[in-house]
């Protein structure tokens, strides 16, 4: 098997970052098992509870450099994708570079 040329370097703007988010609170449970997944068991800093503080995750990534993100509905449920890339875009379409 051909195996591609790595040019042992990763360009910066490779990385990014995964946030999920949650329109409204999401159970105890849900809470739990995210925070089991952290030594600290903290999850304000890695789950976006609503718009402002989706917007506030976001910008204060960017305040550390970052610049891409991937923002997902914590939800498995895809019957309303529409409604949630409509509240993607009202909550945080402008601060797209």
């Amino acid at each position: 098997m051909l195996r591609p040329k790595c040019s042992g370097s990763i360009d910066p703007e490779h990385f990014g970052l995964s946030i999920p988010y949650a329109r409204e609170a999401p159970s105890a449970d849900v809470i739990a098992a995210m925070g089991a997944r952290r030594v600290d068991g903290r999850v304000d800093q890695i789950l976006a509870i609503g718009p402002d503080a989706l917007r506030e995750l976001i910008l204060a990534h960017v305040d550390q450099g970052l610049s891409k993100f991937v923002v997902r509905p914590l939800s498995a449920d895809t019957a309303g994708w529409r409604d949630d890339l409509e509240h993607l875009a009202e909550t945080v379409l402008d601060l797209q570079t």
